[in-house]
């Protein structure tokens, strides 16, 4: 079977469920904007020296694919999907809350830098902020736009903690 299908070299993509949208709509564009994220946190991953990070990073990818699954669900189909949901979200700011209480007092502005993992972290980080405007320039209704938001500083804080951990950088 191939991999190919030619159904999108006129400049159109399928939902889930088959509605045709252009590729260049804003849901496309959430969309593929959160699956570089959901890659840049892969490749983050492979340079990743803590289970517990990779734990959550990998927990995290699984989510992001749950989200794409979310926004291309079009409207007409009536199957159940997994959803982002607020327990998500509580989830990730107790992980923040956790790693936060470790870390020194952030008191001026962080470069983004450091060791490769960390520096992959703070890349994912402003891939997720674009996904989240651009989610809601498509105007996504419900957690979503939260949940990323929360997945942008949840990988700040994993950055942070990446250097502290490897590299000893310190943050005053």
């Amino acid at each position: 079977m191939a991999v190919y299908t030619r159904t999108g070299d006129n400049g159109e993509t399928s939902l889930y469920g088959g509605i045709r949208v252009s590729k260049t709509s804003p849901i496309i564009h959430a969309i593929g904007t959160i699956d570089e994220l959901n890659s840049s946190i892969g490749i983050a991953r492979s340079f990743c020296t803590d289970k517990k990070i990779d734990t959550i990073l990998e927990k995290i990818q699984n989510q992001l694919f749950n989200a794409q699954a979310q926004l291309a669900k079009g409207s007409n189909v009536r199957v159940d999907i997994p959803k982002i949901e607020l327990k998500h979200i509580v989830e990730i700011e107790q992980i923040i809350d956790g790693y936060e209480k470790k870390l020194p007092k952030q008191s001026s502005f962080i470069l983004p830098a450091g060791t490769k993992q960390a520096t992959l972290l703070h890349l994912a980080r402003t891939i997720c902020r674009r996904a989240e405007r651009i989610a809601f320039s498509a105007a996504v209704k419900g957690i979503l736009p939260q949940y990323l938001n929360r997945v942008s500083t949840l990988l700040f804080i994993l950055a942070r903690a990446s250097n502290k951990k490897d590299v000893g950088v310190k943050y005053e």
